[in-house]
């Protein structure tokens, strides 16, 4: 409304009359200055307008900040959820006042999270408060280095009360129904722990958190087995046998990626901590994956000292998995990524045609919802689903069969897999040679190149979508609104639980409560309140925070930045040594340079796309394509982490002509957009600026400084990947021609003349 004000007060009060007056008061060169003059007046009530947005969203996250630290965290640590008044709180079952959660939602993910509005503000209040929850997880450390799903500040007598009572009697909730007096990998608890003072120490290389860092460390270490694998718990308990069933918690665990994170854990301790005493168990780790993979490619959640897939809880049953099949694949692509060894991806095609077989019959699919049952029985390839019977964890119980009538509400026993998505990763990733594969591997020696050094390079945070997310204004503007009277975001509907109330006494095998979160009164396991009731929420603040922490990052990053890549000399590219392909070489034309590629096997991939992180961008080519070159050539291809991508190619014609197509695809909807029109000709063999430019709303193509396509796109933030000139980046569609520059602009407006 401003902008609209601000043109309408220019043409009635200024511009009319520069196009009115007589030549001989205005001349041609006076009203393009006056018509500059009155762009830089509207940029600068644009930038105003920003500046305050921005002003006002960091505002929002001090006074959120402000009140959750003073009037709800306890000594600097967090629950999920509080009634207003702070009477009750929960984690993820409900806790005392003198507890804090540890899990994903809890005080860990504050500390992450004020980290980043640290890094992004340069606020002091912010680290100051990520301090405070880093000395709460220093006291809830464990004596072996390691941590609990929660932490109690009153001590150990009364978490034994907690665990007898409130734990014991959570039926779905089997982890906390025992008080084993030890530390857990479940949930990335000590993982995301240890990463988290890992980020604390290295933020400032403060020493006061490197022993909390090395005990963590340690800790990590001596709980792996000789054999790669980590149990769940550690130190190694067996004195919980329920209904049966053996203690799994000393049991080799892939369930919620106990081994993966750990081996993350490890590598980005090797990338900013530099010691070689971590390359071992990472590969040992990694390895172990191979150890444990069944003949048909398949994995279960668990095995036994004897290397067999076992249950753990009493609706886990032994069982091969096909989701932990699905994602042990990926990253066994990732571990030849990490090593160039082939052996990560030898039985690969062998776990796909398992997920093949193993398929959900169509009448349980639920009309294509799901694709795979949670389990199957490794004997026979069927499908085993639980169900359970009773009213509360004294006299209820859980069962397997065959039928998927009334499943669980807490695990439906189905899921959804993209099994396409698996066979393009395998097939692009397997067909790159070990070199090319492993050429960025954090594993590999080599010397560092990027910007600053290890210590403030790696970004350890979990929470990578929200950074990536575009922010749009109106978002912000209702985040901010969203702000109560007393700086606190309230939501509805959080999960609570009912009150300890003693043990079940119901002992009817109903199946009342077969699917529903929840059993009897008795039962204190959580469930959705779908009331009107408002709670303080530390997920909510975490994502409203970490939205208000993008939007102040793409605002940051959108502060002119241009990236220019004058290409004179294949092996050396925008500060980059790239990955050199065949052998494209250096033309010199009078004081020009560039380089030039033969149609066939020239190509560069730079480890870097430089429009990483950018709200709104262009990318702009100065090449000259060959006549008699592929007819579909792709010369500029990025792909992130993410599977977001954007390629400009050309078209070439029988008559020595050539049309342009764009293309942007959104990795997390699939959605891709090309702007592409045969009818819009250019001449081969001569000098052309193409440009694919991107306003965080559309996209568009120009050609010589003609826009030639028009599409809405929505396109999130790239992540860190790779960009490849002069071929795709799975080495197919080759561009024969050369190209004299490349250039990245966070500007939505061509650059050079465009």
């Amino acid at each position: 409304m401003l902008q609209d004000f601000f043109w309408y007060y220019i043409y009635k009060g200024f511009l009319k009359d520069c196009f009115t007056y007589s030549n001989d008061f205005m001349t041609a060169t006076s009203r393009i200055k006056c018509i500059a003059l009155l762009a830089i007046g509207y940029c600068n009530v644009v930038f105003a307008q920003q500046s305050t947005l921005s002003q006002q969203a960091e505002q929002a996250m001090l006074k959120a900040t402000r009140f959750m630290s003073e009037n709800v965290s306890t000594n600097g640590g967090y629950v999920w959820y509080y009634l207003p008044d702070l009477s009750r709180r929960w984690g993820e079952m409900e806790a005392y006042k003198t507890m804090i959660w540890v899990q994903d939602g809890g005080t860990v993910s504050v500390g992450h999270m004020l980290l980043d509005a640290y890094e992004t503000t340069g606020n002091e209040y912010f680290y100051q408060q990520a301090e405070r929850a880093g000395a709460a997880m220093i006291w809830g450390q464990s004596n072996e280095g390691g941590w609990n799903y929660l932490i109690d500040f009153a001590g150990d007598r009364s978490l034994k009360k907690w665990y007898a009572t409130i734990g014991k009697n959570a039926w779905r909730l089997e982890e906390f129904q025992h008080y084993y007096g030890n530390s857990t990998y479940d949930d990335d608890v000590t993982s995301d722990a240890a990463r988290f003072l890992l980020r604390l120490y290295l933020q400032k290389l403060d020493p006061r958190y490197k022993p909390a860092l090395d005990k963590a460390i340690d800790f990590v270490l001596k709980s792996q087995y000789p054999n790669g694998g980590w149990p769940q718990r550690y130190p190694l308990k067996h004195d919980f046998n329920k209904a049966g069933h053996p203690d799994y918690s000393s049991f080799y665990t892939f369930n919620d990626d106990v081994i993966w994170e750990n081996v993350l854990f490890l590598i980005q301790c090797y990338e900013t901590l530099g010691d070689s005493r971590f390359l071992e168990p990472i590969y040992k780790g990694m390895n172990f994956y191979l150890l444990v993979q069944g003949k048909n490619g398949a994995w279960g959640q668990q095995y036994n000292m004897n290397m067999q897939v076992a249950g753990a809880r009493t609706y886990e049953p032994a069982g091969y998995v096909p989701r932990y099949t699905f994602n042990n694949c990926l990253l066994l692509l990732k571990f030849y990524q990490y090593t160039g060894d082939r052996k990560f991806l030898a039985h690969i095609p062998d776990a796909i045609k398992w997920l093949e077989k193993v398929r959900l019959p169509e009448r349980m699919t639920q009309n294509g919802k799901y694709t795979h049952p949670l389990f199957v029985d490794p004997v026979t390839d069927k499908p085993m689903f639980v169900h359970r019977k009773g009213s509360n964890v004294i006299y209820g119980y859980y069962y397997k069969d065959t039928s998927d009538a009334n499943l669980l509400s807490h695990m439906p026993g189905k899921s959804n897999l993209d099994l396409q998505h698996l066979k393009t990763e395998y097939a692009k990733i397997s067909a790159l040679s070990p070199k090319e594969a492993s050429q960025h591997s954090p594993l590999i020696p080599a010397p560092f190149d990027a910007t600053g050094t290890p210590q403030a390079f790696y970004h350890l945070s979990r929470v990578e979508h929200a950074e990536n997310e575009a922010v749009s204004e109106t978002r912000v503007k209702a985040i901010i609104d969203g702000l109560d009277s007393q700086n606190r975001w309230l939501v509805k509907h959080a999960m609570k639980s009912n009150p300890y109330a003693g043990d079940g006494e119901r002992k009817e095998a109903t199946d009342a409560y077969a699917s529903t979160n929840v059993g009897d009164t008795t039962d204190t396991s959580p469930y959705r309140d779908l009331s009107d009731q408002e709670y303080i929420s530390t997920p909510e603040y975490i994502r409203n925070m970490q939205v208000l922490i993008s939007y102040l990052r793409s605002n940051n990053k959108a502060s002119d930045k241009n990236v220019i890549w004058h290409l004179n000399d294949p092996k050396q590219v925008g500060g980059f040594n790239p990955v050199v392909l065949g052998d494209p070489i250096t033309k010199v034309e009078g004081n020009d340079s560039s380089i030039y590629f033969n149609g066939i096997t020239d190509g560069l991939v730079l480890p870097e796309i430089p429009l990483a992180g950018w709200s709104h961008f262009t990318i702009e080519v100065l090449f000259k394509p060959d006549s008699d070159g592929p007819v579909a050539p792709r010369f500029v291809h990025f792909e992130d982490s993410s599977l977001n991508r954007g390629t400009l190619e050309l078209r070439l014609t029988k008559d020595k002509q050539w049309y342009l197509d764009g293309f942007l695809k959104n990795g997390k909807t699939k959605k891709g957009i090309t702007l592409i029109d045969s009818t819009k000709l250019h001449p081969a063999d001569s000098w052309h600026r193409v440009a694919l430019v991107y306003d965080g709303k559309k996209m568009y193509t120009f050609i010589d400084g003609k826009k030639e396509g028009e599409s809405d796109m929505d396109f999130p933030l790239v992540t860190k990947g790779n960009i490849s000139l002069g071929v795709r980046l799975n080495k197919k569609d080759w561009f024969k021609g050369q190209i004299r520059e490349v250039r990245f602009c966070n500007s939505v407006k061509p650059l050079a003349g465009i």
